[in-house]
């Protein structure tokens, strides 16, 4: 405790034990950019899923939304009503998010505003053998997949296959995947050709 003058105004200080769970920022306010990140997203028009990646790793996928929503500002005045878009997230990784988009961008115009906050720090869990089952975008010939635990090797894949158990197998067309990028905490794939509907997911396994 310091006072000035004859007493009347003081200061308390607090001194607290350090404790490595729990994320400081500096005093000035300024975060870690491992623990804090804000960005924008310019959506294309009928956009309904959204890969973003963080500029810095973050220290831990535990981290929450102070705020993640859809701003149409930048939408065509002459569109009275834009429409509403919901961000819904579906993956967290220390590298980045993936959105499902409740809504798609009938325009040009729709940006994404988000910032995240770490909340607890945890050491990360590396080469966990990881299963994964994730819905391909229509259309799409490219796909990025984040990994919930990062590799500290190179790696390859016990599985790697596209299945549809949704459209009647007459209907559907052999899709096959290929890997083009292949990093510690995330690989691309190529897809040819195109899924023609929705019920294509893309199936994979790194032991």
């Amino acid at each position: 405790m310091s006072c000035q003058g004859n007493g009347i105004q003081c200061g308390t200080i607090q001194v607290l034990e350090p404790d490595s769970s729990v994320p400081v920022a500096d005093a000035g306010g300024t975060a870690d950019p491992s623990l804090v990140e804000r960005g924008d997203y310019v959506l294309a028009q009928g956009e309904t899923e959204v890969q973003i990646a963080f500029k810095t790793r973050k220290a831990a996928a535990l981290y929450r939304f102070e705020y993640l929503y859809v701003d149409t500002a930048d939408v065509s005045p002459l569109q009275p009503h834009p429409g509403t878009i919901t961000c819904i997230p579906i993956v967290q990784t220390v590298d980045g998010f993936s959105l499902e988009l409740a809504g798609s961008p009938i325009l040009a115009g729709y940006t994404i505003r988000w910032r995240v906050v770490v909340v607890e720090l945890t050491s990360l869990n590396l080469d966990e053998p990881e299963s994964i089952n994730i819905p391909i975008p229509l259309l799409a010939s490219l796909m990025t997949v984040f990994l919930d635990s990062p590799r500290t090797e190179a790696y390859g894949f016990s599985e790697l296959r596209v299945e549809n158990l949704v459209d009647p197998a007459a209907g559907q067309a052999v899709i096959h995947v290929q890997v083009t990028t292949r990093a510690s905490s995330f690989f691309v794939v190529a897809i040819n050709p195109r899924p023609p509907t929705a019920n294509y997911n893309l199936v994979a396994r790194i032991p």
